[in-house]
């Protein structure tokens, strides 16, 4: 029983169990359902002659038809997405253990929860983000004196509706495990042993599951960017690219090294004060000789202060750095592939 309930905790819904069980990778299977689903909706809309009707009588037409294609694309996106941040969270934890103190029963209970949580919270993120789904078109039409749930819409806005609160109710997962994972791996810092502030490396594995997030994060936003594209044009979309990138990507990054970055700082300002304060004394009993005992402690003594200063106090190496400023360029790979595509679309159309 105590198996099943792990188990159960661990693919807190139908949909991440068939993915994790699955052979191939889901980053692969979620292109894949994309690109089929796409070519779906734009060959039946082709077959039936409504995406030239939509060309020659609607100035939105083949604007919704585009957005359709794009939150196709987020519905297939956010499951995959959700599941590489459990699986990240699991593989991150692993790594963590020789690290922490697992005789510590709380410090055992973080890294043998990590990736796992209750169907309850997992639902409740889902419901959670269905409401803020419903609430965006309600703020975006009603100041137009427009409700944007009536009968009458067209096929193209009603999947808009429909594939919008399944973009909802994944994005409201995907952030409460983001949420939840990053809390656990910053509360895990606290169970570390005793840490060697002149290598960091060992701490690796904190910023990597910050990487992890913040990809992820990122490729949401260059889904939203791409639509804003055909939504509002060229100059708000580099708005949007600006706006959303840097703190979406802060926000993944971060959270999950806030804890082992508190710990990194305390301990470099304890080993600081020491240093000072050990300086002062051997201020005092140092004699003026410059090759006497207490004279070449000072000496190791500001070395070692001076190395203890240059100690970074997060657990980022160039690499790390490398590659989050790498992710911070994929919205704007996403901006220009959207504007070529707008283009192919148009002389396909025209």
């Amino acid at each position: 029983m105590a198996a099943a309930d792990a188990s159960e905790r661990r693919a807190p819904c139908l949909t991440l169990r068939i993915l994790d069980a699955l052979p191939i990778s889901p980053a692969l299977l979620s292109f894949g359902l994309a690109v089929v689903a796409s070519g779906v909706l734009f060959l039946g809309e082709l077959w039936s002659g409504r995406l030239e009707w939509l060309a020659a009588h609607s100035a939105d037409g083949l604007r919704n038809v585009r957005i359709a294609v794009g939150l196709i694309a987020m519905v297939a996106y956010v499951p995959a997405a959700t599941l590489y941040v459990l699986r990240g969270a699991r593989r991150t934890a692993g790594g963590l253990r020789p690290l922490v103190r697992l005789e510590d029963a709380d410090v055992r209970a973080l890294v043998d929860g990590a990736g796992t949580h209750s169907a309850a919270g997992f639902r409740g993120a889902g419901w959670l983000g269905v409401f803020v789904a419903l609430l965006v078109p309600l703020l975006a039409d009603l100041p137009r004196g427009e409700f944007p749930y009536t009968l009458g819409l067209s096929p193209e806005v009603v999947w808009h509706r429909v594939a919008a609160l399944l973009v909802g109710w994944w994005t409201g997962r995907l952030v409460y495990v983001i949420g939840v994972e990053s809390r656990r791996l910053s509360a895990l810092a606290e169970g570390l042993r005793p840490i060697d502030l002149f290598d960091l490396k060992p701490l690796l594995p904190f910023a990597r599951q910050g990487l992890t997030h913040a990809l992820l994060l990122i490729g949401y936003v260059s889904i939203f960017v791409v639509m804003s594209f055909f939504e509002v044009g060229l100059g708000l979309a580099a708005g949007f690219i600006a706006l959303l990138t840097l703190p979406t990507a802060a926000f993944g990054m971060l959270l999950p090294v806030r804890g082992v970055h508190s710990l990194i700082r305390a301990e470099k300002r304890r080993r600081l004060a020491w240093c000072q304060e050990r300086l002062r004394t051997l201020q005092i009993e140092s004699p003026a000789a410059p090759d006497a005992p207490a004279t070449r402690e000072l000496a190791d003594a500001l070395t070692l202060r001076s190395h203890l200063e240059d100690v970074r106090e997060w657990p980022f190496d160039t690499s790390v750095l490398v590659r989050f400023a790498i992710y911070l360029v994929i919205p704007l790979g996403s901006w220009a592939g959207a504007a070529l595509v707008e283009r192919a679309l148009d002389t396909f159309l025209g």
